[in-house]
C-alpha cells in the first residue's frame, strides 16, 4: 500500500461545519478546493486506481480548545471530488473510495498545515 500525504495550501480549513456562508460564497470556496485538490493529486502522481482510502489531517499553529475533527468533514467532500475529477477513481461511491474521519494533530509537534491523505493499493 502506498500513502500519498499531499500538503494543502490552506493555513486553516476553508470549509468547516461551523461556518455560516451564503450559498454563492460557499460554492466559490468548494470550487476552489475541488480545483486545488485535482492539481495537487495530479502533481503527486497518485495514478488511477480501482479503490482508494482518503483522509484529512490538520495540525494548527497553536493548541487551543477546538470542537473536534468531525468539523473538518465538509472539506473532505470537495477534496474527494477533485481527486475523482482528475481520474484517480471513476466515481466517489463507498465501493471505490473509503473515507476516514479527519484527524486533528497536536500543535507544536511538527510543521503546522493541512494534508489530504490518499492511500492506494
Amino acid at each position: 500500500m502506498t500513502t500519498h500525504r499531499i500538503k494543502l495550501p490552506y493555513p486553516s480549513p476553508p470549509l468547516h461545519a461551523n461556518q455560516r456562508l451564503v450559498r454563492q460564497a460557499r460554492d466559490r470556496v468548494i470550487a476552489e478546493v475541488r480545483r486545488d485538490a485535482g492539481w495537487l493529486v495530479k502533481a503527486a502522481k497518485v495514478g488511477r486506481h480501482e479503490r482508494v482510502t482518503v483522509g484529512l489531517e490538520w495540525r494548527p499553529k497553536v493548541n487551543r480548545r477546538r470542537d473536534g475533527a468531525e468539523n473538518l468533514a465538509p472539506l473532505l467532500k470537495p477534496l474527494i471530488d477533485g481527486m475523482v475529477d482528475v481520474g484517480v477513481t471513476s466515481d466517489d461511491t463507498p465501493e471505490l473510495v473509503e473515507r476516514r474521519m479527519p484527524v486533528l494533530l497536536p500543535a507544536g509537534k511538527g510543521e503546522p498545515g493541512m494534508w489530504f491523505v490518499v492511500e492506494t493499493p
